[in-house]
C-alpha cells in the first residue's frame, strides 16, 4: 500500500511539472524597444499572484523593480541601468514566479531561447 501511494505521489509530481506556466511578453518591437527603454511588460499566468511576485522581485531590486497589477497579471519590470546584466537577472525573477515560458507574438519560447533571443 505505501509503494502504491508514492507511486502515485511521483506520478502527480511529475505531471504538475510537465504543465508550463506561461508568461505572454509583449511582441517582439516592444521587446526591442524595451531594451533600450529598460521597461518590460508581461502578463503572468494565473497562478501567480501579487505576492509571489514580490517575493521573487525583492532578491533582486539591485536590479530592477516591478510593478505588478494584480487584477490584470500585468508585471512592469523596470530595469536599473547601472546594473550589470540585469536582463539576464530578470530570467532569474520570471523563473522564481513560476514562469517556465515566454509566449513573444505567436511563439511560445522556454526560458533558454527566451533569453538567447530577446534578452541578450
Amino acid at each position: 500500500m505505501k509503494k502504491i501511494l508514492l507511486s502515485l505521489l511521483s506520478i502527480f509530481s511529475f505531471v504538475v511539472i510537465g504543465f508550463s506556466q506561461v508568461a505572454i511578453a509583449e511582441g517582439e518591437d516592444a521587446l526591442n524597444k524595451s531594451k533600450t527603454t529598460g521597461e518590460y511588460v508581461y502578463i503572468m499566468p494565473d497562478e501567480v499572484d501579487a505576492e509571489k511576485v514580490e517575493k521573487a522581485a525583492s532578491y533582486y531590486t539591485s536590479y530592477f523593480t516591478v510593478a505588478f497589477d494584480d487584477e490584470t497579471n500585468k508585471a512592469i519590470v523596470k530595469m536599473n541601468p547601472k546594473a550589470k546584466n540585469s536582463r539576464i537577472i530578470m530570467a532569474r525573477f520570471l523563473l522564481s514566479s513560476g514562469v517556465r515560458e515566454v509566449k513573444v507574438d505567436d511563439k511560445t519560447l522556454r526560458m533558454d531561447e527566451y533569453i538567447n533571443t530577446h534578452l541578450k
